[in-house]
């Protein structure tokens, strides 16, 4: 596949649904220390639309530069309902730890896959919701078709880190699927024990999160005590809107055969299917009174010159009875 430089133009970055829209307008504006200018693109058709913001600036406000700047689908749409609460799908990297940051002392850059480089502060571990400058941004390299959307970032970093990493969005418009491939080549002299994952930010037509929600996986979990859910075999449900957010987590780890969990509300009748072709490491569901967080992690240990590629896919669904 060739790939081009794309010129960014500044477009207004859409919400995810009807009830995340009032929260948006309350951020602050994000950094502007970005070189690269955020746009929105559109993948599908008139019944099914994918928005992909490029890169999600949206998040710099509350996150700083910790997720992927390749892309996050902002918004998906199935003959009018909604499916995603904020922000939306969101890749990252290196929640645990990232390649270069126990190497690098204070002061010194690390990097953190899908940005580019950031600067270590102090002797403290790495902490992925902690905000660390950016030392040099990567460069993005830009592909658009009508069904497709595709991202290379090539970086060479300090010290021999360096990687090539290509994503790209694509849409089955008729079957209302979407599906994000990854590739990452370990082009530098050091190897990568990291890990990557999406946020996947579920919420159906602005509905909060009740006990009409049910979570089904294909893989097994970890039993643990929790007031605002029920654990149920390979099914989570009964949930109960925790305004702070409540947590849930399992270090089991799954075959590629079981990585697969479904969404269901019960009134709506809408869902939404994903599907991964990759071994599962670990799973976590994070959830407040507004949006689910079903997160599904891959490990990424790569040698110099070796490289990995994985898929997740997603199917959305609406009841026999939506317009």
């Amino acid at each position: 596949m060739r790939f081009k430089l794309m010129k960014a133009t500044q477009q207004k970055q859409t919400g995810a649904g009807p009830i995340q829209l009032t929260k948006i307008s309350k951020r602050k504006k994000p950094s502007t220390d970005c070189p690269v200018q955020p746009m929105q693109e559109t993948l599908g058709d008139a019944q099914f639309q994918v928005q992909i913001g490029m890169p999600p600036i949206h998040l710099l406000a509350e996150h700083g530069w910790r997720f992927d700047t390749l892309g996050s689908v902002t918004a998906v749409t199935l003959r009018g309902h909604y499916f995603l609460g904020w922000p939306g799908l969101v890749d990252e990297f290196g929640i645990a730890q990232t390649p270069g940051y126990a190497q690098a002392k204070p002061g010194a850059p690390f990097l953190k896959i899908g940005i580019g480089e950031l600067q270590r502060l102090d002797e403290k571990d790495y902490q992925f919701s902690r905000a660390y400058p950016v030392v040099r941004w990567g460069g993005r390299a830009v592909e658009k078709s009508r069904s497709k959307l595709a991202f290379r970032q090539n970086f060479s970093g300090h010290n021999g880190w360096a990687y090539d990493y290509h994503k790209s969005y694509q849409v089955e418009a008729g079957a209302a699927r979407l599906h994000i491939d990854y590739e990452l080549f370990n082009t530098g002299r050091h190897p990568f024990d990291t890990d990557q994952y999406n946020h996947n930010f579920f919420c159906f037509d602005g509905v909060e999160v009740s006990p009409s929600y049910s979570l089904q996986l294909g893989f097994p979990v970890t039993q643990t005590p929790s007031t605002w859910l029920r654990h149920r075999k390979n099914r989570l449900d009964g949930f109960r809107p925790v305004a702070a957010g409540g947590y849930f987590a399992s270090t089991q780890a799954a075959p590629a055969s079981q990585n697969r969990f479904r969404l269901t509300h019960q009134k709506t009748g809408q869902s939404v299917s994903v599907h991964g072709d990759y071994a599962m490491s670990r799973f976590a569901l994070w959830a407040n009174q507004f949006m689910f967080s079903p997160e599904v992690f891959i490990a990424v240990r790569l040698l110099p010159g070796q490289r990995l590629q994985w898929r997740r896919s997603y199917e959305f669904k609406l009841g026999s009875g939506a317009g």
